[in-house]
């Protein structure tokens, strides 16, 4: 059983690298093994949070730091024009 746990620990995200910062209205949430990207928008007063795509730990880890930034940013341009979400 205690073997178990510490496997599952395991297995789970532990994000030792994190996606860098984008703008105030792109979100990063840790989920499994890699983050959620999500869009937020007020509508109505209501926050809102439109999911736009899954990046990997390992995907994200493979980016080099100097080029993570350019990387992901792009990353979420091309997610935002797929779901039809304005920039």
């Amino acid at each position: 059983m205690i073997k178990e746990l510490t496997v599952n620990r395991q297995m789970m995200n532990d994000p030792t690298v994190k996606p860098p910062r984008i703008s105030s209205d792109i979100e990063w949430s840790p989920k499994s093994c890699g983050w959620d990207c999500r869009f937020v928008y007020y509508e109505d007063k209501r926050r809102r949070r439109r999911h736009l795509g899954h990046l990997t730990s390992r995907k994200l880890e493979a980016i080099p730091e100097t080029e993570r930034q350019t990387v992901v940013t792009s990353w979420v341009q091309e997610k935002k024009l797929a779901k039809g979400v304005s920039l």
